[in-house]
């Protein structure tokens, strides 16, 4: 009799072990992930602060929101590449261009129309070039062509548009003409089809394809605000509900061409996001679980290490940086009301003169050195006598301005410097003005960061999950590591991480479907963490790691994400199946580590965790130190191969936040550019 029991026990449980994921009752739907992925991939791109960006931010937060959550943001300054529209004319007709993005600091723009004749060079071998005239020509160039842009470059081109393939072109087609000098050289890119329809047939020859095409391209830099997006789900149990397990997710996309980075395959970190955040509403849980939608991910997970940041920043210096912004938005304001009251003529008021010439100290210095290069130029250029007049009344005008950054006194100016003063005015509001504008933008994104501190705050945070998943791989691993930060090879977080290590193997059970869970978190001489990858990926569980929780990314081995980031990454190449049964993996995952009675035993990684603060000054004409604000001046910082971007704000200051300090770093060296 317990022998058949024992044989009926077996059968039914091979019996289930054999049953597909879809057929077990699941909460994961895959009809939701397709739809999420579906509307993502709709928007063209997310790239932060497109509109692609805000339309999919607006959809995770009504997704959220949905399920009953109540949703808030944490804002941060970033700053990304605004496009203002790029074009091709010729034959009195206007064609719009794609700019692609390859330069790490130089926008796809154009100082001036470029005006030159159109050359097809194939893949641009020198055989190719042979007896075409580069110089001052815009080049058509097929895109598997490695890096002989830059011979176009020096040999004289003034742009480049690249020919794609119809269907497809990978990841390292992009990556590998990424260029990290300053170089201005616009970069396009169109499909072999759309360049064939616009130019015609595409033959290496040496007469040009157009006799004369004008193009022309305009983008600047901006600091935007971008967004984090949150919701808490409170937990149940007595003992655990203080505690509290983080599960974080991107949702923008990086982009190698603008607008055409429809990024589907990318979404499934999002749309598994999604549904496990359904998952976890439906049933009462023991820890309580706070979710978190990022962004900045294509700049170096931007969104997950100012997320860290606010939690790791000292409280001594949040009240320090709310005090300062305050203290300068007042003193802005109270400019401006001093400047748009003055009564003239102006009576003696020794006090009120010492306020306008602070109020004005800045647009005036910055008067005096324009004028100054003026004359400079000027001087260098003379040619005649009516240069002569001109360079007399130039220096004149500056004497004047000097005068009037010499005075102490604003009631009784001579006439001369009296109208000069008049004409500053309405300059110096507009440049307070531009600081009460930056200020409180400042201010803003620094109370949203308090306010999701406060939140965080007031639980003990047991683990940090970072999603980084695909369609296409064949399991799902968990990592501490991976290639945002190098880190010295003495450091050793296996203590760290034994429980949850033994946590997520007991939760994952029999491999969903397709999708088995690897286990990656414990070390062994057989196989190393990296070799899991196929791809080199920045990963969101490495920036908690650094500050010292028990931080770690749910990653999808065996993949290496050809398509993120291109135009090719549409839903097509989706593997809905594989998509499907890791989202079920991951349910798992996430509910175990829930459930877990103790995910850590006090011993935390260290805590490396560093932002950098630094003032960008420009050296006025006839100044001996540098003390004028380099104002929105974009910073790019290496540390390692990474690259951290920052604007200087209207003070002459600017942050980097998430590198590593020397303790942890094999090269901690930051290199700003």
């Amino acid at each position: 009799m317990k022998t058949a029991v024992l044989l009926t026990a077996l059968i039914l449980l091979s019996t289930l072990h054999l049953c597909s994921p879809s057929q077990a009752q699941s909460s994961i739907d895959e009809n939701a992930l397709r739809q999420t992925i579906e509307t993502l991939s709709s928007y063209g791109s997310r790239t932060t602060g497109s509109k692609g960006y805000e339309a999919s931010g607006e959809y995770i937060q009504k997704q959220l929101q949905s399920l009953g959550l109540e949703t808030q943001t944490q804002l941060f300054e970033l700053p990304i590449r605004r496009f203002l529209g790029a074009s091709i004319r010729f034959n009195e007709k206007s064609h719009s261009l794609s700019p692609f993005i390859y330069n790490a600091i130089t926008p796809e723009a154009t100082s001036a129309p470029i005006i030159a004749p159109l050359y097809y060079v194939g893949r641009g071998d020198l055989t190719q070039l042979d007896g075409i005239p580069i110089e001052n020509s815009v080049i058509v160039l097929d895109f598997d062509s490695g890096r002989n842009w830059q011979t176009l470059a020096s040999l004289g081109a003034k742009a480049v548009i690249f020919i794609g393939n119809n269907d497809s072109n990978g990841r390292i087609f992009f990556t590998e003409k990424h260029e990290l000098t300053p170089l201005q050289f616009p970069c396009f890119w169109m499909t072999r089809t759309e360049a064939t329809a616009l130019f015609g047939q595409l033959t290496v020859q040496k007469s040009p394809l157009i006799q004369s095409v004008t193009v022309e391209s305009s983008c600047v830099w901006e600091n935007t605000l971008a967004k984090n997006i949150y919701a808490l789900i409170e937990g149940h149990d007595p003992k655990l509900k203080q505690e509290l397990l983080i599960v974080e997710s991107f949702f923008d996309t990086e982009e190698f061409v603008f607008n055409n980075s429809p990024g589907a395959d990318s979404a499934a970190s999002m749309a598994t996001f999604l549904e496990v955040a359904k998952s976890l509403t439906n049933q009462d849980l023991d820890r309580s679980v706070l979710l978190v939608a990022t962004s900045g991910q294509a700049q170096t997970l931007a969104g997950m290490r100012e997320a860290i940041w606010s939690l790791n920043a000292r409280s001594k210096d949040l009240r320090n940086s709310k005090r300062q912004l305050k203290k300068i938005l007042a003193g802005a304001k109270k400019n401006i009301s001093l400047l748009n009251t003055l009564d003239f003529p102006l009576g003696e008021d020794r006090e009120r003169d010492g306020l306008i010439s602070k109020a004005i100290s800045h647009s005036l210095g910055f008067a005096i050195d324009q004028i100054s290069r003026k004359l400079m130029q000027l001087r260098l250029n003379k040619k005649n006598t009516n240069d002569t007049l001109l360079i007399k009344e130039t220096s004149s005008q500056r004497y004047l301005y000097r005068r009037l950054s010499w005075a102490e006194s604003f009631h009784n100016l001579p006439q001369e410097e009296a109208d000069l003063f008049k004409q500053l005015i309405p300059e110096a509001i507009a440049r307070n003005e531009r600081v009460v504008g930056d200020a409180s933008q400042r201010l803003r994104a620094l109370q949203s960061s308090t306010s999701f501190r406060s939140m965080v705050w007031d639980y003990d945070v047991a683990a940090i999950v970072s999603l980084h998943l695909s369609s296409h791989g064949n399991g799902v691993g968990a990592f501490n590591r991976g290639w945002l930060y190098n880190l010295k090879q003495t450091i050793n977080r296996t203590g760290s991480y034994s429980l949850i290590a033994q946590t997520l193997e007991k939760s994952a059970g029999q491999p969903a479907g397709r999708a088995k869970y690897q286990d990656t978190l414990r070390p062994s001489h057989l196989r190393t963490w990296d070799s899991w990858f196929i791809d080199r990926p920045n990963l969101g569980g490495e920036v908690s790691a650094l500050a010292g929780y028990i931080g770690l990314s749910l990653v999808t081995t065996g993949d290496s994400r050809a398509l993120w980031g291109t135009p090719s990454d549409t839903v097509k190449t989706v593997d809905w199946t594989y998509l499907h049964h890791q989202a079920l993996l991951v349910e798992r995952l996430i509910l175990g580590l829930n459930r877990e009675q103790t995910l850590h035993t006090n011993s935390f990684p260290r805590d490396g965790f560093v932002t950098v603060t630094a003032r960008a000054n420009l050296l006025l004409q006839g100044e001996l130190f540098a003390s004028h604000p380099a104002r929105k001046t974009t910073i790019l910082a290496y540390q390692g191969l990474n690259k951290y971007y920052s604007m200087v704000n209207e003070d002459g200051y600017f942050t980097v936040k998430g590198v590593t300090s020397p303790k942890v770093l094999v090269k901690s060296i930051l290199t700003v550019a």
